[in-house]
């Protein structure tokens, strides 16, 4: 009788073992084109840095690791993650390391998003697509895109792409800026969110938010993806 409890407690335990999940990635998306660039994308940037360090605070952050911060920008032909830029990697803070993890990855990636040239168009559906392929691994705690746009898709690439995306288990934050076309009709951006809202459902994003960026503070969102990611 014995044996067999024994053997029970060590196959939950093996059990339990390969279930458990753990690790954080985050990809950060910045769309490149037009007004967006001219006008949003250093604000955006700064606000991709106070997130990612709020992240990755020892003491108030998200205590899920490894981590993996990827960055890059929303063209007209989509994404390029690994070609732009390597991930920052955070590894789990131990007693027998107290050296601060290196976070200078993470800028550099920020400051090629600063100096990166004006794209001609924005494929934001493409851009979900490859995201949702670098989160797609099962045994993550923590799969989060963050994504900087006006909301206006211009790539000339089929709507029926959308079909083709699974969003399922990950966590999408929006953060628009109004571009010179929605400026002068702000019906445009209204349609577009909405647009944008039925189609995060459609693709089985486990929680979203889309806000304007500079009406919500970094700690927000760090807190819905906290809560979010349970």
């Amino acid at each position: 009788m014995y044996k067999v409890l024994n053997i029970l407690l060590i196959l939950t335990s093996i059990s339990t073992f390969s279930c458990a999940k753990d690790g954080l990635r985050v990809v950060y998306l910045f769309d490149v084109s037009g007004s967006f660039h001219s006008t949003t994308v250093n604000f955006a940037t700064y606000s991709a840095e106070e997130i990612f360090e709020a992240i990755v605070d020892k003491s108030q952050g998200i205590p899920e690791y490894p981590q993996k911060h990827f960055v890059s920008t929303i063209s007209e032909q989509s994404i390029n993650i690994g070609g732009f830029c390597k991930a920052t990697r955070i590894k789990k803070p131990t007693l027998y390391n107290m050296i601060p993890p290196d976070l200078s990855q993470f800028y550099d990636c920020i400051e090629k998003i600063r100096n990166s040239d004006i794209a001609p168009g924005t494929d934001i559906y493409g851009a979900l697509h490859q995201s949702a392929q670098i989160l797609s691994s099962d045994r993550l705690h923590g799969k989060a895109i963050i994504m900087y746009t006006d909301l206006l898709n211009y790539s000339g690439r089929d709507s029926s792409v959308i079909n083709n995306i699974d969003l399922t288990d990950i966590v999408v934050v929006v953060l628009y800026e109004y571009s010179q076309d929605s400026v002068i009709d702000t019906q445009v951006l209204k349609d577009a969110k909405r647009e944008f809202e039925l189609n995060l459902e459609r693709m089985g994003a486990k929680k979203y938010k889309i806000e304007h960026l500079v009406s919500v503070e970094p700690v927000e969102i760090v807190e819905f993806l906290e809560k979010s990611f349970r």
